[in-house]
């Protein structure tokens, strides 16, 4: 007996969707389906536009003209009633882009690189754009391989005291991890009741030389908890993802894309 192909899954942005119900996938999305999953013509795909539609699709054609798509159903997901927010300090690139990934799996709804005081990467400002072009991809592959139809927003880098600046009055929880004495453990925070009334989580995480005592200051004068990851000395990209993951756990179904 033949297995069931897994789910195949496409991103077609909301500016591709027509009346007629026919979807053309961007090229690089064409190319992943016809070069790389090899679909056929009759195959179903699920096609999402990052906002919160998604479609069961066939394919009607898939040959040197192009691929199309046939729209047969339509579902629509609801955000996550509790956003989560990733910030995280710029760090090498090739770690850079696997906290992009597994943050935007863990469901993310926002990534947001920071300018720290300690960072030791440094982009210059020609590479801003190429390399957020970049990010924004690799958040695209992420969703389609994990399920998700949301996109997060991945915005520009920006140094952390104007980003806590922005957060400040917005009436989420910020989670300022580091290594300074005094800090909480991760846990007492979120087991606390308030977590799950706020809007968001937004959980920061510093180079690996931690947050300056600048940044720590403007932290707790943002409203900030200092909060420890534990005893082990974790990596930059390796502390942001635990982090997701333990709101993750905590918030369970408030964090997750539902259908509506």
């Amino acid at each position: 007996m033949s297995r069931e192909r897994p789910r195949i899954r496409c991103f077609v942005p909301p500016e591709g969707w027509c009346e007629s119900g026919i979807l053309r996938p961007p090229d690089s999305e064409a190319h992943h389906l016809r070069h790389v999953l090899r679909v056929k013509e009759g195959e179903r795909v699920e096609v999402f536009d990052g906002e919160g539609k998604a479609a069961l699709c066939l394919v009607r054609s898939s040959g040197r003209r192009g691929l199309t798509l046939e729209i047969t159903t339509v579902r629509t997901v609801r955000p996550p009633r509790v956003k989560l927010v990733s910030a995280c300090a710029i760090i090498r690139p090739q770690r850079m882009d696997w906290w992009i990934q597994k943050a935007t799996e863990l469901g993310a709804a926002r990534l947001v690189p920071l300018i720290c005081d300690r960072n030791v990467v440094h982009l210059d400002p020609s590479a801003v754009a190429p390399r957020v072009a970049r990010w924004r991809k690799i958040a695209v592959e992420a969703c389609r391989q994990s399920g998700r139809c949301i996109l997060p927003e991945v915005v520009r880098p920006i140094p952390l005291i104007g980003f806590l600046d922005a957060v400040r009055d917005t009436g989420a929880t910020l989670l300022f991890c580091s290594a300074q004495e005094g800090a909480l453990p991760l846990r007492l925070i979120l087991e606390g009741d308030g977590v799950a009334s706020v809007p968001a989580v937004v959980m920061l995480t510093g180079p690996e030389g931690d947050f300056s005592e600048r940044e720590i200051a403007a932290a707790r004068a943002a409203g900030a908890h200092l909060v420890s990851l534990g005893r082990s000395i974790l990596r930059t990209e390796t502390a942001a993802v635990f982090a997701c993951a333990a709101v993750r756990y905590r918030m369970g179904a408030d964090v997750e894309e539902s259908s509506g």
